[in-house]
């Protein structure tokens, strides 16, 4: 008779699953990051192109354009106009632009890290993507502070702020935790 496992291959399987074991957990964190990400993506993107930056009674403003209200329903949207907006505003906005710019190929490298993982080994994929990622989210962040800062410059007091300011805030936490996620996955 002849044994199942000859000259300890047991050893072999058990740090194969082991390895195995390693990968998975390697992966899960990898796609617990990209979920985080693009949570966080769509909550970027909701942000900044919707117009409830500031809204109240009669107004409802955001990034690029001012909605007109009339009973809690809006009447017309105009963009605002290039021209009219001070510095601070194409600032706003050119971080708005900035975090797409670089969370997009974040979200790009780290699918493709998660899908063939290891395919450029001169470059630590999941750090780039990861910050990256995170990165997008600082400007998203950067945004929403520029904004608050202008808002109390222009009309000082209390500012009703909209739901796209707190959307904007929001993706914070998606897109700078699923960015560290990833860096140190």
């Amino acid at each position: 008779s002849v044994p199942c496992c000859m000259f300890g291959s047991s050893t072999v399987f058990s740090s194969s699953e082991k390895y195995l074991s390693d990968i998975y957990t390697m992966n899960t964190r990898l796609a617990v990051a990209l979920v985080c990400s693009v949570i966080g993506f769509v909550l970027y993107v909701v942000g900044i192109a919707t117009t409830a930056w500031r809204s109240d009674a009669a107004w409802q403003n955001g990034l690029w354009q001012g909605c007109r209200k009339v009973l809690g329903h809006v009447l017309y949207c105009a963009y605002l106009a290039w021209g009219s907006l001070g510095a601070g505003d194409h600032i706003m906005r050119f971080f708005a632009i900035a975090g797409i710019l670089v969370m997009v190929p974040g979200i790009v490298l780290a699918t493709v890290e998660a899908v063939k993982p290891n395919v450029y080994t001169k470059v630590n994929m999941k750090k780039t993507a990861g910050l990256l990622i995170a990165s997008g989210g600082l400007c998203g962040l950067t945004t929403t502070i520029i904004y608050t800062i202008l808002s109390q410059v222009n009309a000082p007091g209390s500012f009703p702020y909209g739901y796209s300011f707190y959307v904007t805030w929001a993706q914070l936490l998606f897109t700078v935790g699923g960015g560290l996620i990833c860096t140190y996955s």
